[in-house]
């Protein structure tokens, strides 16, 4: 079995510096282009997926069609899979966050998120449970895709974080991840 990882290509809020997390917001042109570069490379490889997984959200629905040529119809949806919920901060400049965002911005695991915001250890618990449902009904030659965001898929590689820095998968590209347990191993780039 292989477990492929996608986050959505790039939008207005993602270059905007404005809190998404389940706002369901588009990809811009740029995010498009990304996304329609990576499916020629995935065409070119003639990788194809058995399964594809992903978030509700347009951005990571579209993006996920772009990359693989394969209609939203044919993928299973899991809510699960949505990136972090920022509640009352959804749709706001990052920049204008109050102490207690920026509190929890800064050390995310150790501080309290502010109130309505999800907690970084629920995204990585919901996340967990997805990807370890996706990998105990996947056969020995699943070729395997899932298609989310960057906070939710950062919260994966927890235990490979340094210097509290996350592990953050770029905007509309494929990554290989090792299969671990409940989690996806370090991924690796597919194509430079």
């Amino acid at each position: 079995m292989r477990l492929y990882l996608l986050r959505h290509g790039v939008t207005d809020n993602n270059q905007g510096h404005i809190f998404q997390g389940q706002i369901d917001t588009p990809l811009n042109d740029d995010g498009v282009r990304e996304a329609r570069e990576e499916g020629s490379l995935v065409r070119s490889a003639e990788l194809t997926f058995t399964k594809i997984y992903c978030s509700p959200l347009i951005r990571a629905l579209v993006t996920c069609e772009l990359v693989t040529g394969v209609p939203r119809n044919q993928f299973m949806i899991d809510v699960r899979l949505s990136e972090i919920a920022y509640g009352p901060y959804e749709g706001k400049s990052i920049g204008d966050s109050d102490e207690g965002m920026w509190a929890f911005l800064r050390d995310p695991y150790r501080a309290d998120p502010p109130a309505g915001v999800e907690s970084l250890q629920a995204v990585e618990k919901r996340m967990k449970s997805a990807v370890s449902d996706i990998l105990s009904e996947a056969a020995e030659d699943d070729v395997i895709l899932i298609g989310s965001h960057g906070i939710a898929l950062s919260s994966l590689f927890r235990e490979y974080e340094t210097d509290g820095h996350k592990i953050m998968l770029e905007h509309g590209k494929l990554y290989l991840s090792p299969v671990t347990g409940s989690a996806a191993g370090m991924p690796r780039k597919v194509f430079d």
